[in-house]
């Protein structure tokens, strides 16, 4: 049963493999197709200007309506077509006018006819009485292009040619492609067909094999050229190849699989048996870790606590007898000691708030009131007033935008908001009194709300480390690194998500979620 289940599916994955060969091999032809096709049109519609400024030569030649406006109509034709390099009158086989004559001065008095190249090409545009264009070939007035020629005739007897000249750097920018004739994707080639039929060099010197492999060709008609695209690392095998050795392994395993079902089943049931054992042993044991991992959380959060606690009476000493010494021998003590002692308070001070910091970092996700609705403005307003002296002293403005009622935890949200404010307040730019906009969005599964400022801004690369305890962007504004890692744990811990967009020297935006219709099941976030 086994080997039959094994050659059914090998049968099938191969088949399968092989479809998926021919079918991705399709599509890259089909986009390679796209390719050349596009860029013909790109080259046809760069040409098209060509034909209009030549017919406007020839028809004004023709009418002899020329005289001695050669260059400023041209001027003109060429103001109105990007793609034209220049513009020649040629009489019989010679060039007698050239526009713009600057850089092009070799090509006065140069008959084309005396070279055999020149010579065919020329007849072919007379043969056909339309724009027809030669190259890509070495421009006697220096560099690579195409020349493009309209026959002229008056009074029915052959008088010489219109021309266009289309340097090889224009045709390039016309194209759109890199100078090297490849990409990421294709390879490009450029080929003229000879009036013999033989093709002549090719226009872009690379060491691409074009014509194998997946590529496709157009003509272009107006020089009779060809253009060849070939992608340039074609994928179409990788996903059939892949398939097809993941069919032959899974043919193998699913063979080797309904073997062992059919001839072992009661192996089978031990095995379920002995993995339902271990499951239930693991169960056990991760509930035992659970319950040790919740003891030693609480046995850190009351460490933290009383650490934070028990160093609060040296620092209290410090600054008590730094506060007596300073009292005591104001008039003794020199302006260098006095300020070694003010700078001792400060520092002790500093300490104070960091050890406070700590206090509320470690008491973090300890829930201590119950769900309730909670007016998201009215706790803002009662930031404000425990902001009140820092907003006042700022002349700082807070504007409030679209703060709903929500079912939510009062102290936490409050918590968070002030943290927030408290932080826009505090890297604000100097004479520049703080604009704070604190406003609300509502979305399915939670509120999204957000604190700007025109503050100081933060750079991108200080985004993520802003919210790891202890980092300070500028240690000189004051804090103790701790506000926006407790805002985090705070934001987290009730189930949503904080993050910042800033612009250095422009401001900040804090943004948090609190998710809907949280039911809590204890109190222990």
């Amino acid at each position: 049963m086994g080997w039959a289940f094994f050659i059914l599916l090998l049968c099938l994955t191969q088949i399968i493999a092989f479809r998926i060969y021919n079918m991705e091999k399709a599509a890259e032809l089909h986009i390679t197709e796209r390719e050349a096709i596009f860029l013909k049109g790109q080259l046809e519609g760069s040409l098209n200007h060509s034909i209009t400024a030549t017919k406007v030569l020839a028809y004004l030649v023709e009418k002899d309506l020329l005289s001695d406006n050669f260059d400023s109509i041209c001027k003109n034709l060429l103001s109105q077509n990007p793609f034209i390099d220049a513009l020649q009158l040629v009489k019989g086989d010679t060039i007698i006018n050239t526009y713009p004559l600057a850089g092009n001065e070799a090509t006065i008095g140069y008959n084309v006819g005396n070279n055999s190249a020149h010579r065919e090409e020329v007849e072919q545009a007379k043969l056909r009485g339309e724009l027809y264009f030669e190259g890509p070939i070495n421009l006697i007035q220096g560099g690579k292009g195409i020349v493009g020629r309209v026959p002229i005739s008056r009074d029915g007897v052959f008088w010489g040619f219109s021309a266009v000249i289309i340097r090889h750097e224009t045709l390039i920018r016309a194209l759109n492609i890199d100078p090297t004739g490849m990409n990421d994707q294709f390879v490009y080639q450029l080929i003229k067909i000879n009036t013999d039929g033989k093709e002549s060099n090719p226009y872009f010197q690379h060491d691409q094999t074009i014509d194998s492999g997946i590529y496709s060709e157009v003509t272009v008609p107006i020089g009779n050229w060809i253009i060849l695209v070939k992608m340039k690392q074609p994928q179409y095998w990788v996903n059939a190849v892949t398939f097809s050795l993941l069919g032959i392994l899974l043919s193998a395993l699913l063979g080797v699989f309904s073997w062992f079902l059919a001839v072992q089943p009661m192996r089978l049931r031990a095995l379920v048996a002995m993995k339902t054992k271990d499951l239930n042993t693991a169960n056990r044991t991760l509930q035992k870790k659970a319950k040790e991992l919740e003891f030693s959380n609480s046995e850190l959060e009351q460490f933290a606590y009383v650490a934070s606690h028990d160093l609060q009476e040296p620092l209290r000493m410090i600054t008590g007898f730094l506060n007596q010494l300073e009292k005591k021998y104001l008039n003794q003590l020199d302006e260098k000691a006095l300020k070694y002692i003010h700078f001792a308070k400060d520092g002790a001070i500093r300490m104070k708030h960091i050890i406070l910091d700590l206090l509320e970092f470690s008491r973090v996700g300890i829930l201590e009131d119950a769900l309730e609705q909670v007016d998201t403005r009215q706790m803002v307003n009662e930031v404000c007033m425990l902001e009140k002296r820092n907003i006042e002293g700022k002349n700082a403005k807070i504007n409030i935008q679209n703060l709903p009622v929500i079912e939510f935890y009062q102290v936490p949200f409050l918590r968070i908001l002030r943290n927030l404010v408290g932080n826009a307040l505090r890297y604000n730019k100097p004479d520049t009194s703080p604009i704070i906009t604190i406003s609300s969005t509502t979305h399915d599964d939670y509120w999204e709300f957000s604190v700007s400022d025109n503050g100081l801004g933060i750079s991108e690369e200080h985004f993520d480390k802003i919210f790891v305890l202890f980092h300070q962007v500028d240690p000189g504004l004051g804090g103790s690194g701790m506000g926006l890692a407790i805002t985090k744990k705070l934001v987290e811990n009730l189930g949503g998500e904080i993050w910042v967009e800033a612009e250095l020297g422009v401001g900040s935006t804090f943004y948090f979620t609190i998710p809907k219709m949280r039911t809590p099941t204890n109190k222990n976030l």
